[in-house]
């Protein structure tokens, strides 16, 4: 019976050592997953482990500490077959604890990537804040500088709204003295006839305004009063009132001096009214804002030819019919002074003046031009002009186109520019002007002398041509 006790008691040790090595056979890989499980735990940021996670970890690694198989085995080979159900139960709980331990590396991992995913989601949105505040900034600048600038507009238009008060009480002024003028004249001036002797210009009511108007007044009239005065100075003249037509297209080219047909009619009503100095100095500048109106040609020739000049009138008359080769009355004036009419010759067509989009497109194209010629291309300029005198074929245009070419050094070019110009407005002043200065740079000056003095004759206050003589 005792060597049977002995014998289950051996049999007993026998199985508990064999739980016992497969215990020790389990701690290396316990102990190998622990340390990895702390070097996880180590490396990520204490915020990306939940709390709960954290304290499971933390008990594992205590429940893994707490295993000493050492102790266990030696109370398995101690006490029998209760130590051995110990040891089996420790073994299964080990085993569980590595399962968890596995389960809780894997989730901590997936924290640790969603962690990082979250970081860099983070740093994306704080780049785009800073983008967004940068943008922000530039608005703010940008609002600064036309809140600045609109305060400047206004200023200047306040500067403007007193500019224009100030010329309209001028004009109200102007307008009083000559209204007084007028009352103090004939309430009705009739046309002489010829038999009679012309007004001389002492009886005029502007005796004492024997010039021209200057353009001194800055800015221009309201649309609708100049267009008021226009009326009026037309209804004058047709009424024969020529004193009155006289002082409304004087004040009226006191504002705008660069239109060729309130020149013209200044001229028509200057002539009626007995001072054809004035009226054919009118003429001349009518002519030199639109060198290619016949018209203005024909009644200068006229003009000049009663005044006894009857070379210069021969020199208008023979001008207009270079522009117009078929004009009757011209040729009938030209052949009225003795001179040899030219042959009919057939004049290429000038293209119809645009409207609409087209003139609105051909006022684009000279601004550019224009542009160029400020910034100094005249290269740029000089092709422009050219392109714009062959579409239009408008010797302003190649006045221009000859400007550029002298600017840009092209004084040959220029030469041909300008005469080309002088085939299309040969009544031109400043054309005239502008070839006698390309003649001088280039050495010809007693062709410049000529071409000068043809200006001061096609234009009387031409001055620049006056000082180069």
């Amino acid at each position: 019976m005792t060597k049977q006790i002995h014998s289950g008691r051996g049999r007993t040790s026998a199985k508990s050592g064999s739980n016992a090595s497969d215990a020790l056979e389990i701690l290396p890989a316990i102990d190998a997953s622990a340390e990895k499980l702390r070097a996880t735990l180590k490396s990520v940021s204490g915020d990306a482990v939940p709390p709960a996670l954290r304290r499971s970890i933390h008990n594992l690694l205590k429940s893994i500490a707490a295993a000493d198989l050492s102790e266990a085995t030696g109370r398995t080979v101690s006490a029998g077959d209760a130590t051995t159900e110990r040891s089996a139960e420790h073994a299964r709980r080990i085993a569980r604890l590595v399962e968890e331990n596995l389960e809780l590396e894997q989730e901590l991992q997936a924290n640790a990537a969603r962690h990082r995913s979250q970081l860099t989601l983070q740093g994306a949105t704080t780049r785009a804040e800073l983008d967004l505040k940068a943008e922000l900034g530039s608005e703010r600048e940008r609002r600064k500088a036309l809140e600045v600038l609109r305060i400047e507009h206004l200023n200047r238009i306040a500067q403007l709204v007193n500019e224009r008060t100030d010329l309209e009480n001028e004009l109200q002024a102007n307008a009083a003295r000559h209204r007084k003028q007028l009352a103090s004249a004939p309430s009705k001036v009739s046309r002489p006839e010829p038999s009679q002797p012309l007004a001389t210009p002492a009886a005029s009511p502007i005796a004492a305004e024997e010039d021209l108007p200057q353009f001194t007044r800055q800015g221009r009239l309201d649309p609708a009063k100049a267009r008021s005065m226009q009326i009026a100075a037309r209804e004058a003249f047709k009424a024969a009132r020529w004193s009155e037509a006289v002082l409304l297209y004087r004040a009226y080219l006191s504002y705008h001096p660069r239109r060729a047909a309130p020149w013209k009619q200044f001229a028509h009503a200057l002539k009626e009214n007995g001072q054809t100095a004035l009226a054919e100095r009118a003429y001349f500048r009518s002519l030199a804002i639109d060198p290619s109106d016949v018209d203005t040609a024909l009644h200068l020739g006229h003009l000049l030819k009663n005044r006894g000049k009857t070379d210069l009138a021969a020199e208008v008359f023979m001008g207009g019919l270079k522009v117009r080769p078929d004009h009757v009355e011209l040729r009938h004036s030209l052949g009225d002074l003795g001179r040899p009419l030219p042959e009919l010759t057939t004049r290429p067509s000038t293209p119809p003046t645009p409207t609409g989009f087209q003139a609105w497109l051909l006022r684009q194209k000279i601004v550019q031009a224009q542009k160029s010629v400020k910034a100094r291309r005249w290269r740029e300029a000089a092709e422009r002009y050219r392109k714009l005198a062959d579409q239009r074929q408008d010797g302003r245009l190649v006045v221009q186109y000859g400007h550029a070419l002298k600017e840009s050094g092209d004084l040959a070019g220029a030469e041909q520019a300008y005469r080309r110009a002088l085939d299309l407005i040969p009544l031109s002043s400043d054309a005239w002007l502008q070839l006698g200065h390309a003649l001088k740079l280039k050495g010809d000056l007693a062709g410049a002398l000529n071409a000068y003095n043809t200006a001061v004759r096609l234009g009387p206050d031409n001055a620049d041509a006056l000082r180069e003589i």
